[in-house]
């Protein structure tokens, strides 16, 4: 897999970010949140489709890749629940809504009845109708600092890989080899 990576990252037609090159035909794969829907429509002359992200085989109906972060409520002990739950509503109606899903950097959906499932006039449903996937995971003792290294660590590593002509076998040292380093660096952190 590592060789079939640096392969692809050498051509510069493995997944990307911005979605430049998956929209001129030049990367086979986006991986990216709903937002980039409204720019897959303006470009209008190849086919597309949604896919959410994959599942656990032994539970197909849930999901790792929703996520939910954003919980408005209001404190029973505030002074100003009536200001607050006016506010709140606001967040939750149609108009809001209609505000923020027109904004391309928002990339959320939202769960009002008569807007889930669908996003820019785009059917959704596959990606949302399963269930939230809350079991604990390998990663949830981890920081997000760990997270943020590591995912900084393997870039890198796959960069200077394909920069330095090295063999698969030799970037997964590497990664092995930093990656262990940073992994210490976390439990050490939290003892």
């Amino acid at each position: 897999m590592i060789e079939l990576v640096i392969n692809l990252m050498k051509q510069g037609s493995l997944i990307e970010s911005t979605g430049e090159k998956f929209l001129e035909g030049e990367s086979a794969m986006l991986s990216s949140n709903i937002s980039t829907i409204s720019k897959l429509q303006q470009k209008g002359d190849f086919s597309w489709g949604l896919i959410s992200y994959p599942s656990d085989p032994l539970n197909a109906d849930m999901s790792s890749g929703l996520q939910f972060n954003q919980v408005l409520s209001i404190n029973k002990e505030s002074a100003n629940k009536e200001d607050v739950w006016k506010i709140i509503s606001y967040l939750m109606s149609e108009d809001s809504v209609e505000h923020l899903q027109s904004q391309d950097f928002i990339g959320n959906t939202s769960t009002l009845k008569s807007r889930i499932g669908s996003y820019g006039g785009i059917d959704i449903s596959n990606l949302i109708n399963k269930r939230v996937d809350t079991r604990r995971g390998y990663y949830d003792d981890l920081s997000q600092e760990f997270q943020g290294k590591f995912s900084e660590m393997l870039k890198s590593v796959l960069e200077s890989g394909v920069a330095d002509a090295k063999s698969a076998d030799q970037v997964y040292e590497e990664i092995v080899t930093q990656g262990s380093s940073i992994y210490r660096e976390e439990r050490l952190k939290n003892e």
